[in-house]
């Protein structure tokens, strides 16, 4: 039986360091590696998980987004997320994909994770959160997020011209 998979926008984030941060608690005996770990996480907290699903286990982070029509949104939660990660002295690297998805409670199957992961290990050397091509191609000369993206603080951009453009500097 073959089932249909819906679309979604993928970001996976990497903590950098952690094997070292980790070492380092183990050595001083102290947990203040997981405490700014905490403290950053609690960003996800204040995601609406109508709009978002996310998942961090270890060093990595995934965050969904099923809805075409936020990517705007998506990239602010992901503004947030690494900002949150930056004021516990936190660095990640991560990248952001749209591709088909499943998920339920025993599996995840995900065209768009995997290419996320691969921007994220192959492409986002530094830190910083890598947006595939395809979805700035899939915006690139329509209008489709310009009202959207225009009313946004990020609309102020050089160089780069279509809806797409307005979307990448958050």
């Amino acid at each position: 039986m073959s089932e249909t998979l819906a679309y979604v926008y993928a970001a996976i984030l990497d903590v950098l360091g952690y094997r070292q941060r980790l070492a380092e608690d183990r050595e001083t005996d102290t947990l203040a590696f997981k405490d700014a770990l905490h403290n950053a996480l609690q960003e996800l907290t204040t995601i609406n998980e109508a709009n978002y699903n996310y998942q961090a286990i270890s060093d990595t982070v995934i965050i969904t987004c099923s809805n075409r029509d936020d990517l705007v949104s998506f990239l602010q939660v992901l503004k947030k997320i690494m900002l949150a990660f930056l004021k516990e002295g936190l660095f990640i690297r991560g990248g952001l994909a749209y591709s088909k998805h499943f998920k339920s409670s025993n599996i995840t199957y995900s065209y768009a994770i995997a290419l996320a992961h691969e921007l994220e290990g192959k492409i986002a050397v530094y830190p910083r959160i890598v947006i595939d091509k395809n979805i700035i191609m899939m915006f690139e000369g329509t209008d489709d997020l310009s009202q959207t993206a225009a009313a946004h603080p990020a609309a102020e951009l050089r160089g780069m011209q279509g809806a797409a453009a307005r979307l990448i500097k958050i």
